[in-house]
């Protein structure tokens, strides 16, 4: 079957991340210390990474009974031992946590945002060297407090229209709670999201920041033939979930590899191509799940979920997401897998892979 080769951009639309810690009564200092390790670690590992930039700036800054900026917006790569100086500066500057009334936090709060605004406004809107360049277009702030998440969100929902938004995209809450019940809350530019205090759940948050922001295009196509004699062939359009570490299954997958050597250099990378194919997977076949013996198979496995793709309009999103999870549950129902095969070309060279999809409740599991 020919099928035409499409591409797509990857790590083109990632935000600037700016951390506003509340360390304000009750924040205490080993809380702070896990607030700190948590993030220090995710952006050691997006500094670390071969392809895309997936943190392209960072900032951070905290409030207690007044603000300070402890980072002015700085490009990640090539800034790593600013950035942990930065940390290190944030551990002894917070000595005391004041408590102050809920309205005193708010205001400063107020004039928190407004400042981080302010300045990643001015630095994006003056002309500046080709070293200093801004490299992202939108930035989000992440504000981790011990105080009610709801409250403060139902506040700056509020009042959000008033502050300089054209270059903000999303000011998240996140609340750490000792209450075993997480929960996430969107808004409109403000999400709320409350986790227990844990070193594996905070890293596991502030990962999120590694993941592609561009749903320009489907990851990847699955192709069937024609089914029940329908002239009408069926493709289930997904994206890879979670692929921030060494996904070698698919082609040009170095790209996505941990950068091992990073101390030896400058930590300066060379960018990736601009475009990477979306890829195409043809079924062959349908095998019984209880001739495959998973650790005989090759290749780390990568999650497949229904694509969040943009230009999916809403009734053949809705489609592609209902045929994904239909086939999901047959496979389930049935105990089989289904056997795909992809052809990559390039530069005249073609190189045919061949995979096994197996289905977990809502997602797909491929293996090379």
């Amino acid at each position: 079957m020919n099928i035409p080769i499409r591409t797509r951009t990857a790590f083109h639309s990632q935000p600037a991340q700016h951390l506003l810690i509340d360390v304000g009564n009750p924040m205490t200092p080993e809380i702070l210390r896990f607030i700190i390790e948590a993030v220090a670690n995710v952006i050691t590992l997006a500094n670390s990474m071969y392809g895309g930039v997936r943190v392209p700036e960072f900032g951070m800054s905290f409030i207690n009974i007044n603000y300070c900026n402890v980072l002015q917006f700085v490009h990640v790569r090539g800034n790593l031992p600013k950035i942990n100086k930065s940390f290190k500066s944030l551990e002894d500057m917070v000595r005391s946590n004041e408590k102050s009334t809920f309205q005193h936090f708010i205001d400063n709060l107020k004039f928190a945002i407004c400042k981080i605004l302010e300045e990643y406004g001015s630095k994006h809107n003056v002309g500046s060297t080709s070293r200093d360049k801004p490299i992202s277009q939108f930035v989000v702030i992440t504000i981790v407090t011990l105080r009610d998440g709801s409250k403060i969100q139902e506040y700056l929902e509020d009042i959000v229209k008033s502050f300089s938004i054209e270059k903000l995209k999303k000011i998240h809450i996140l609340q750490i709670t000792e209450s075993i019940n997480n929960l996430t809350k969107i808004g409109v530019l403000v999400d709320h999201t409350q986790i227990t205090l844990n070193s594996f759940k905070l890293e596991q948050f502030f990962k999120l920041w590694l993941l592609d922001c561009d749903t320009s295009q489907e990851h990847i196509c699955i192709h069937f033939n024609n089914c029940n004699n329908s002239r009408k062939k069926i493709v289930i359009k997904c994206d890879v979930v979670d692929s921030v570490i060494n996904p070698f299954l698919l082609p040009l997958g170095h790209f996505y590899q941990i950068q091992t050597d990073y101390f030896k250099g400058s930590g300066v990378i060379k960018f990736p191509e601009k475009h990477i194919p979306v890829y195409n997977l043809t079924i062959t076949k349908r095998i019984s799940g209880s001739g495959v013996c998973e650790s005989l198979l090759f290749g780390l496995p990568q999650k497949l979920s229904p694509t969040k793709c943009w230009q999916l309009e809403g009734n053949d999103s809705t489609i592609n997401q209902l045929n994904f999870y239909a086939l999901c549950k047959q496979l389930l129902d049935k105990n089989e897998y289904l056997l795909a095969m992809s052809t990559y070309s390039q530069e005249n060279i073609s190189m045919p892979g061949h995979y096994i999809l197996i289905p977990v409740m809502i997602l797909v599991i491929i293996y090379s």
